[in-house]
């Protein structure tokens, strides 16, 4: 079995769907091992076979969490998952390096014993990549990029080491080792990666020994390399977008707002935060009485776009605020719409909106593109398909 932790939703869905077409029986859970995986376990330990599931995704919010109680987590479920025996271990990180990653990356060393870690956050197919140490987005350095504003992890460089340990609190056990090179002794490599077949760099059959982390496209070439791995025929079963649905963006991120600029030109409704309720004290009654009249409209149209505005926000902790805001008035739609199709713009909201509906039985269904996943919320009819905030919107999609 391959298990996979992340420290954002999105990110989990994300490898959850590189699982899927490579046609892995793929379970998921939020901040533990997924009951499934471990009744699996126990049926196969008393017959003497295998689990029936080939990858366990364990999703967490760890990268909003301060990096003590971030480390403990990982800690605790990295203790966990050993226990299904994995033959991989995979760490999605940011592919930015938001969030600990160093801090978590020790203590999944640590517990699974394995000294040497292959880091490889770049996806050249999107212009991530990493060129003698120095990461740059289209060829523009990261910290000349919107990164730079992010509100939580702000990029101050594009010097990978130096990202690394500016966002690291923990005492780190292992070297950072950058450049081209062979995974032949203990630490974290990073190396450099400019084009597709760069990902498989310091990659070998089984991998023995190390730790992977990194980008779902990294993912990919692991499961190519190290398992052997090749993408399967999968038949795509749903648009989301076809019918009627409800999406919720709460990503800042540029690609994000130019996504809700254009729906609003091609004539989606877009219920926009008014100003009164993206400041720091809001009146929550004004606030509910709002998500009432939208309620009104969705059951009129049946499609609509529910997103924060463009004016900076600036108060502390404002985007898990306004995150536990969004949840908040798109549980009074929920309470008095049919919305069978459910789709989800952040990392950070998603994981708001399935905490505030305590969604935690999720089957991933289909990759409707990659970082693009479709999720089915068990026990209910709805549908549920989460994209990250910095992600392009696939054109087939639209």
């Amino acid at each position: 079995m391959i298990v996979l932790l992340a420290d954002d939703l999105t990110g989990a869905a994300e490898v959850a769907g590189v699982c899927l077409r490579y046609g892995l029986k793929t379970a998921f859970g939020i901040n533990e091992v997924p009951e499934v995986v471990v009744n699996a376990q126990m049926a196969a330990g008393y017959e003497g076979g295998n689990n029936i599931y080939d990858a366990c995704v364990v999703a967490t919010d760890s990268r909003s969490m301060a990096a003590v109680d971030a480390a403990r987590l990982h800690r605790n479920l990295a203790v966990a998952l050993k226990e299904l025996k994995p033959t991989l271990v995979f760490k999605k990180t940011d592919s930015v390096l938001r969030g600990h990653v160093l801090d978590e990356l020790m203590v999944l060393s640590e517990v699974f014993i394995m000294g040497k870690i292959v880091l490889q956050p770049a996806n050249p197919s999107v212009g991530r990549c990493i060129r003698n140490g120095l990461y740059e987005i289209n060829g523009r350095p990261l910290h000349e990029t919107s990164f730079a504003d992010d509100p939580d992890y702000p990029s101050t460089t594009n010097d990978v080491v130096r990202l690394l340990d500016e966002r690291r609190h923990l005492e780190a056990i292992l070297p950072i080792r950058i450049g081209s090179m062979k995974v032949d002794k203990p630490g974290v490599h990073v190396p450099d990666c400019t084009t597709i077949e760069a990902l498989k760099t310091g990659l070998e059959a089984g991998c023995p020994g190390c730790l992977l982390a990194g980008s779902a496209a990294f993912l990919s070439a692991c499961l190519e390399v190290c398992m052997g791995l090749h993408v399967q025929q999968l038949v795509f079963k749903q648009d989301p977008m076809k019918s009627s649905y409800l999406l919720v963006c709460g990503s800042r991120h540029a690609q994000s707002r130019a996504f809700v600029e254009g729906s609003k030109r091609k004539g989606i409704a877009v219920a926009e935060f008014p100003d009164d309720f993206i400041q720091e004290t809001i009146n929550t009654e004004a606030l509910n009485d709002w998500a009432d009249s939208l309620a009104d409209f969705w059951n009129r149209t049946g499609q609509m776009v529910l997103s924060l505005s463009e004016k900076p926000v600036t108060f502390s902790n404002s985007g898990g605020v306004l995150a536990r805001r969004l949840a908040t008035v798109l549980g009074r739609l929920l309470d008095q719409c049919r919305v069978d199709e459910l789709i989800l713009i952040g990392g950070s909201t998603a994981w708001a909106i399935l905490s505030y509906q305590r969604w935690h039985l999720i089957t991933p269904v289909e990759e409707l593109a990659p970082g693009v996943v479709r999720l089915h919320i068990d026990g209910t009819p709805i549908y549920v398909t989460l994209k990250p905030g910095s992600y392009l919107w696939p054109d087939d999609l639209e």
